[in-house]
């Protein structure tokens, strides 16, 4: 993906807007970025023959008034991630671009390290009012306000020949198991659709095919619990050594139908339990849950006994082995967003001082117990992935050091994939991310640490977060990960992967929670995700334009439902 820096001060309709859109129509990511991100001054009445009529120029800088209106700061932007920077000129002040330090340090480094830059003249009468664009090495000049789109098409021609495609449908060879088809992957994501026997039913068979078939090469379910007694959500499905294998078998099939590989993610929630809930609170220690006020809404935990840590372990085992018989094609340990396994990993929350706490190697036993006895159970063709924080987020937590050594033990271990994440109930990732951020910071939130933790891992590595465009994506692979994860956006275009085969295609954005309440406002993109999955599930399309306030309502009906199945459920199941 090719990405171009576009710094500005000053606009006007000619110089801006006809570059702009061709830019945007190759493909290319655009950043528009200023001295200290103020918004730039259009001068919408500013002489001259523009190529399009003033309207039409206008009329095109009021759909990107946006990015206009929340820029990026100029002296936060690192120049060498970007293949181009353009300075598409301006009628300006006297502190223009030409007066400021930053700038002119950029241009410098630019011209110096022989990246590509261009720069156009705003100033008519200087040359005949024609196109006429210079090139001196990659130094790109347009020497009049005429020259705007005669400069880009260059700039787009020459600059795609240097830069080759990245190819999002090539497979990707495994350790273990047959090559993923594409580097796209389905995300897990919480859906509720357990019903109340906790099992795959036709809602989820259907949901899976639509996904499936949408064109996705990997499909990573839903967390699928180890123990009935410890679930995230009353309508959790659940595999142990009591459950029907046969709602699993026609759940794999109808991942596998479109020609996708479906693991299964397997998760044990420890003391991520909220009040209220029945069956067990576990965690590593007797840490309580810090979320402020909504701390009352989760109980202290019971710190585990060895003999139950030993249980854990080997109910992900049995999970998995269940998940091999059924039919899927790997599994995810779920080790990241606060659940057990993660709290083992955080020193926040593992204060033990026997073999399962301490240093990093005893915090880490829990997870490399687990994936051992889980590789030396299953067939030597079934894939072992691991969901992994790249960070806590909280002080004096786990950190991108920590999950760096950690993949480098899994490593060991014959672990075919690493999913990068983080945050947890407690400190959610996406809080604090805001639209004036660059475009890929906002869309790929863990690339930044998934870049440093693949310095040392010997598997491929997957990144998870926001993704909503191909050129993104290919950003991504760009960077040396190996395969997109894509969440959010498959639940209200669950074939965007297929509409990205045929051009460039954008998921719908669903409207932002504005709660104060930073808790609520994580727990309400959750429920806006649910609320659309649910309706691929019955059928329906999905509805990417649901309130916050109306997701949350009939999220909670649902929740208030499902709970008085659940407690009845597992009183029986456990007499």
């Amino acid at each position: 993906m090719t990405n171009v820096l576009f710094i500005l001060s000053s606009a006007d309709p000619q110089t801006l807007a006809e570059p702009h859109p061709l830019f945007s129509d190759a493909g290319w990511d655009i950043t528009i970025a200023t001295p200290n991100a103020t918004p730039p001054t259009l001068d919408l009445g500013f002489a001259g023959k523009p190529k399009r009529t003033r309207d039409q120029n206008r009329a095109y800088l009021a759909t990107i008034s946006e990015a206009l209106a929340h820029p990026a700061a100029l002296e936060d932007c690192n120049e060498e991630e970007f293949n181009l920077v353009f300075y598409p000129g301006g009628p300006g002040r006297a502190e223009d671009l030409a007066f400021d330090k930053v700038f002119g340090a950029l241009l410098t480094r630019r011209i110096e390290a022989g990246r590509p830059t261009a720069l156009l003249a705003a100033k008519h009468g200087v040359v005949p009012l024609r196109p006429q664009v210079l090139v001196d090495r990659n130094v790109y000049t347009g020497r009049n306000p005429a020259s705007a789109g005669a400069l880009a098409h260059r700039l787009i021609t020459d600059l795609s020949r240097k830069t080759p495609p990245v190819k999002i449908f090539e497979p990707l060879p495994l350790q273990h198991g047959a090559p993923l088809p594409s580097r796209i992957a389905k995300a897990a994501m919480e859906e509720d659709l357990g019903g109340q026997e906790h099992l795959p039913n036709e809602r989820v068979f259907r949901l899976y095919q639509t996904w499936s078939q949408g064109g996705v090469g990997l499909i990573i379910t839903g967390n699928v619990m180890v123990d009935p007694r410890a679930l995230t959500n009353p309508a959790a499905m659940i595999l142990d050594r009591h459950a029907p294998l046969e709602p699993f078998r026609q759940w794999a099939a109808a991942a596998r139908s479109g020609g996708a590989q479906v693991w299964m993610q397997i998760s044990h929630p420890g003391r991520q339990i909220a009040r209220g809930m029945p069956g067990i609170k576990i965690a590593p220690s007797a840490v309580p849950m810090n979320m402020g006020a909504h701390s009352k809404r989760f109980e202290i935990p019971r710190e585990m006994t060895r003999a139950e840590i030993e249980d854990v372990i080997e109910r992900f085992v049995t999970t998995a082995t269940r998940a091999a018989e059924a039919g899927f094609d790997g599994v995810q340990i779920h080790a990241a967003h606060g659940y057990l396994v993660s709290q083992f990993l955080s020193p926040l929350t593992n204060l033990r001082t026997d073999e399962w706490g301490g240093d990093l190697q005893g915090r880490s036993k829990v997870l490399r117990e687990v994936v051992a006895r889980i590789r030396a159970a299953v067939p030597a063709d079934f894939a072992v992935g691991v969901k992994l924080n790249s960070a806590d987020f909280q002080r004096g937590g786990f950190d991108v050091a920590d999950a760096a050594a950690v993949v480098q033990m899994l490593g060991t271990l014959g672990v075919d994939l690493v999913e990068v994440s983080g945050g947890s109930y407690e400190s959610p990732a996406m809080q604090g991310q805001t639209r004036d951020q660059r475009t890929l910071d906002r869309e790929a939130y863990f690339l930044r640490f998934a870049k440093e933790i693949n310095e040392v891992a010997p598997m491929p590595l997957m990144v998870t977060g926001g993704i909503t465009r191909r050129h993104t994506a290919e950003r991504v692979l760009e960077a040396g990960i190996d395969v997109v994860g894509i969440g959010t956006a498959l639940s209200v275009m669950p074939d965007l992967p297929n509409r990205w085969r045929i051009a460039e295609a954008m998921a719908p954005q669903m409207p932002e929670p504005r709660f104060k309440d930073k808790a609520i406002n994580s727990l309400a993109k959750l429920v806006q995700v649910k609320y659309n999955l649910h309706r691929i599930a019955d059928g329906k399309r999905p509805q990417p334009r649901i309130s916050a306030v109306r997701a949350l309502l009939i999220d909670q009906v649902h929740e208030q439902r499902n709970l008085r199945q659940y407690r009845r459920w597992l009183e029986t199941r456990m007499h």
